[in-house]
């Protein structure tokens, strides 16, 4: 990083791996084999190296191995080698010369950049990264190299290893967690820590900001695309066969909803709601296989507006309040879509109106919940129907997971006594429609609906998958499984009627 010249940095690139001395141009021939393993081949990364072997021969050439910029004063030369070598790293990494062109031009402000792209700026120039970038400054430019650092305590090696053993260690623990969301506002891998106290799950950002589901990723070499179409248009498909509409929710995400407290922007002109630029296409393509595809983002936006809480601050579900009118809303959608499921009469039931409260699911990723911690816990008032069951015979099937089960499933918290709460998704749903629901809240509750029998399937009249947007818009890096499902074409047995003969035993 105090290179002078691209010849003096390539050259102590090799120095790293090589104690003999090299000649500079050699270096960039063995970074691009390994970039292309990683990232793929194209003319984009022939193109970096063309242009670091050209800016090589001229340095070695016309400069005698120095810089171009050879005669500014010391400290401007390393700024210029770090400048040259940023700017053409775009090169090396993007997919192709299109792209690459693109970033060029929006680094220039000519391209018009997608909304989401406020997040990531939020998201890297946070208060935390920035003390963390003026630290590496520090440490590059001011302080000496580090073999001069450890040669005048080499005595104390054993115990600043120790040192750096308890740091390590000590990370582990709640209290670091605690201590750095105090003093810096930091949060870990899996969280994000906002404003005003707002804490954003890493995995809805990383979906808002990335590749999406529909574009080929640059870090892998066979640019694989994500596999959560196909797998949910299989899976309509297998129902469709058996006669079965599919109706497709995509819970919108929270920082889709509240980027003001990521951006810091005034809440009154938020940018909300904020989508993928791949979003909309996703959900076309889903209705164009014949899949009913409800985007709920502009209702819970209405909400949003209107003062109601749509999401905690702390957790990464919806309040009770956006899930009942939700489900209301979605009631009076599936009477008028799909007549002949709902029942005519409403359903007569017990309610009941517990409050619950608990430092919510990111928290508890952050770890910042437990002794110390500097959080309050939030409260939710629900509507419990303690009557209410699932009904495996129902013709009406839910698919879900913990949106689906948050306020009924106590290990998801808002539980004080640790019962269940009754009061979820499946039983605002079942109460608004007049009739129970079968349903399936699992990680894979595709899967779990397919190992029914097929007469089981068959006898489905809808079937309700609420997924969240993020696992939609997740590029396969990610790792999120779409198994391929198989129906279970297994019939139930004909039942064998025992004639009634006196005397018989039953």
């Amino acid at each position: 990083y105090r290179s002078g010249s691209l010849t003096e940095f390539w050259q102590r690139v090799l120095r790293s791996f090589n104690t003999v001395d090299s000649a500079a141009w050699i270096a960039p021939l063995i970074v691009l084999p390994f970039a292309a393993l990683f990232m793929g081949l194209s003319f984009s990364q022939i193109a970096w190296l063309a242009v670091m072997e050209l800016l090589l021969w001229v340095e070695f050439k016309r400069c005698g191995g120095r810089a171009l910029w050879h005669r500014m004063p010391k400290f401007l030369r390393s700024i210029m080698t770090f400048a040259v070598l940023l700017v053409s790293w775009v090169l090396l990494r993007s997919a192709n010369l299109d792209h690459a062109i693109h970033y060029y031009g929006a680094l220039w402000g000519q391209w018009t950049l997608t909304e989401t792209a406020l997040l990531l700026e939020s998201r890297i120039t946070s208060d935390s990264n920035l003390l963390l970038l003026i630290a590496s400054v520090i440490i590059v430019i001011v302080l000496p190299p580090v073999h001069s650092l450890i040669e005048p305590v080499k005595k104390w090696k054993l115990a600043l290893a120790g040192v750096a053993a308890l740091l390590v260690v000590g990370s582990a623990f709640p209290v670091w967690s605690s201590m750095t969301y105090r003093l810096i506002k930091r949060g870990n891998q899996q969280v994000m820590v906002g404003r005003e106290g707002w804490l954003f799950d890493a995995r809805e950002l990383n979906a808002l900001t990335g590749d999406g589901a529909l574009q080929p990723e640059r870090s892998a070499w066979s640019k694989p695309t994500s596999k959560a179409p196909a797998a949910i248009i299989d899976f309509a498909h297998q129902l469709k066969e058996r006669g079965v509409p599919l109706l497709v929710i995509p819970l919108p995400m929270k920082a889709s909803l509240y980027p003001e407290y990521i951006t810091g922007s005034d809440p009154d002109e938020s940018e909300a709601p904020l989508y993928h630029a791949d979003q909309p296409t996703l959900y076309d393509q889903l209705t164009k296989a014949g899949i009913d595809v409800q985007d709920v983002t502009q209702a819970m936006l209405q909400l949003k507006e209107r003062k109601t809480p749509v999401f905690h601050k702390q957790d990464s579900h919806w309040t009770p309040e956006a899930m009942q009118v939700l489900a209301k809303q979605l009631a009076a959608y599936i009477r008028k879509k799909y007549p002949g499921i709902a029942a005519d009469s409403p359903m007569i039931v017990d309610a009941k109106a517990p409050s619950g409260f608990g430092f919510g699911d990111l928290a508890q990723k952050a770890r910042l919940e437990g002794l110390g911690t500097p959080l309050v816990e939030e409260e939710a008032v629900m509507v419990s129907f303690p009557s209410i069951e699932n009904d495996p015979d129902s013709p009406l099937a839910l698919l879900g997971g913990s949106d689906v089960r948050i306020y009924d499933d106590p290990e998801l918290g808002f539980s004080d006594d640790g019962a269940a709460l009754k009061a979820g998704f499946a039983q605002h749903l079942a109460l608004y429609l007049g009739k129970p629901i079968d349903s399936y809240t699992q990680p894979l509750p595709q899967q779990a609906l397919a190992h029914r029998l097929d007469d089981d399937v068959r006898a489905k009249k809808l079937v309700i998958w609420v997924i969240p947007a993020r696992d939609l818009l997740q590029p396969p890096s990610a790792g999120l499984a779409w198994p391929e499902v198989k129906f279970n074409p297994a019939r139930r047995p004909p039942e064998v009627l025992t004639p009634m003969v006196p005397g018989a035993a039953r």
